[in-house]
Formats: C-alpha cells, sequence, structure tokens
C-alpha cells in the first residue's frame, strides 16, 4: 500500500501522491503520480473520513432525523408518509453537505483540481458516459422482457420518485445537485482513492460494488420484491463502473458532471410522467 515516501531533497517522509513535498516544495516528481494528477489525492486518513462521513454519516442523519420527525408528528395520526420521506432526505443531505464541504476547505485545490487542469475532455467524455448509462438500461431491460421477466423499478426509485412528484423544486436541488456531490466525495474521492492506493483494479471493484448497494433495499429480503431489487442490481452496478471510470481518467470534474446530468435527465422524466394524464 502507497502511503508515503521520502523527499529527494529534504529526506523527509510525506504522502506518496502529494504533489510536492510539503516540507520543502520541492515536486513529486514520480511517474505515476504526474501521470494521474488530476485524481483527487488527500492524505489516506482524509479519504477515509471522507468515506465513512458519507456513508455511514448519512445513514446516522437519516435514523436521527427519522426520530426527530416522528416525535414532531407523534400526535398526528395521519402523518403524512411522503412528507416524512421527504424532510428526512433533504434535511439529511443538507447536512451531509455542508459537513462534506467543511472538511473539504482546507483542500479544495486538490479535490477540484480536474475543474482547472482539464479543458473540454471532462464533461464530453461526461456525455458520452450519460449515454451509456442510459443506452445500457433500455437494452438491459428489454432483454429482461425478452426473457419473460417485465422490469419494475426498485425501492429506492419508487421513493425518490415519489418525493420528485410531490416536491420538484427541492428534488432537483437535492437530488440533482447535492446528492450526486455528497456520492462523488464519498465513493470516489473516499472509497475509490484510498483503494487506489493497493491497487487500481480493488479500487474499481470495491467502489463500484459498494455504490450499487447502497441503492438496493436489504430489507427486500425475503420479500416479494427481492427479486426485483436484484433485477435492478445491474444498472448501478454500470452506473458506478462509469463513474469510476470517469474519476480515473479525467477526474472529478467528468465523474461529477455526469452523474448530475444523470440525475437530472431521470428528474425530467419523473416530473414529465408525473404530469401526463392518466
Amino acid at each position: 500500500m502507497k502511503i508515503n515516501k521520502k523527499c529527494s531533497y529534504c529526506d523527509k517522509s510525506y504522502d506518496y501522491y502529494l504533489e510536492k513535498c510539503p516540507h520543502c516544495n520541492e515536486p513529486n516528481k514520480d511517474e505515476e503520480v504526474i501521470r494521474n494528477r488530476h485524481i483527487t489525492m488527500v492524505a489516506f486518513w482524509k479519504q477515509i473520513i471522507y468515506f465513512f462521513v458519507g456513508w455511514l454519516g448519512f445513514q446516522g442523519l437519516a435514523f436521527i432525523m427519522s426520530l426527530i420527525v416522528s416525535l414532531i408528528f407523534k400526535n398526528d395520526g395521519n402523518t403524512d408518509q411522503l412528507l416524512f420521506s421527504a424532510i428526512v432526505n433533504f434535511v439529511s443531505y443538507g447536512i451531509l453537505f455542508i459537513a462534506l464541504c467543511l472538511i473539504t476547505w482546507k483542500d479544495y485545490t486538490k479535490i477540484f483540481i480536474s475543474f482547472y487542469i482539464k479543458k473540454w475532455k471532462p464533461y464530453v467524455f461526461a456525455i458520452v458516459g450519460v449515454v451509456a448509462i442510459f443506452a445500457f438500461s433500455y437494452f438491459y431491460n428489454f432483454f429482461l422482457m425478452l426473457i419473460g421477466y417485465q422490469p419494475d423499478v426498485n425501492e429506492n426509485e419508487t421513493g425518490v420518485r415519489s418525493i420528485v412528484s410531490a416536491y420538484p423544486l427541492l428534488s432537483i436541488l437535492i437530488f440533482g445537485f447535492v446528492g450526486p456531490f455528497c456520492e462523488e466525495m464519498t465513493y470516489r474521492v473516499g472509497l475509490f482513492s484510498f483503494f487506489r492506493r493497493i491497487h487500481i483494479s480493488l479500487a474499481y471493484a470495491i467502489s463500484i460494488v459498494v455504490f450499487a448497494l447502497i441503492h438496493f433495499s436489504f430489507e427486500s429480503i425475503g420479500t416479494d420484491s427481492f427479486i426485483n431489487e436484484l433485477a435492478n442490481l445491474p444498472n448501478y452496478l454500470f452506473s458506478g463502473a462509469v463513474f469510476a471510470f470517469l474519476y480515473h481518467k479525467l477526474g472529478l470534474a467528468s465523474s461529477l458532471t455526469a452523474h448530475v446530468t444523470n440525475n437530472l435527465i431521470s428528474l425530467l422524466f419523473t416530473l414529465i410522467r408525473s404530469n401526463m394524464p392518466q
């Protein structure tokens, strides 16, 4: 695992992937570092923090918000479950976004380096990535129908669509921009970058699988919806693979642009469907 190296000038140790020695500012001339300058590389312990704050932090926030909202509505026998879910999601993502921004504050030049060292490529390839995601989804669902299975959206997507239809403006802000930012910081800047220190194949495998599983409902195990949840996993695995590839090759500028664009298009389709006459 690549963590530290000795500076050739001052002979002090520093993070292997930093562009220059923090002690004497001597440039890091390692070919791998120069070649992958567009990838966000902060200290390994910060990468761990990004992942756990993004993943475990969101789970914790959602749980706490559920308790708080339940207490607020405890005397209301007609609690609007959709409003309940919307409040939990919006507030949890909002708090997580602020937390991640605060963690990023001192490292923003490293975090967003690909936005200013690259020109048009990150954004062009991001659009290509989004087209690939929608194409895969279309042909995969067509294949499922050919073998006799009628695919349906999973529990995660069902909940999001209900919230979007009821609260479109806030949904565009949270699910279109805030959510993708939080997930890219968690699963690409945190998880992918950390395991890249060990091996690039491990970085791809773990970040793709974990990204897919956060959209999987484990509560469906043993129920009638379990097969449908499994049937939807390949779509999330492919999306995770596209985002990981874009991040690896072109940096956060590309993966974040693709993630935001993908979500905004999905939100637009949801709003169009919700406003069509039944």
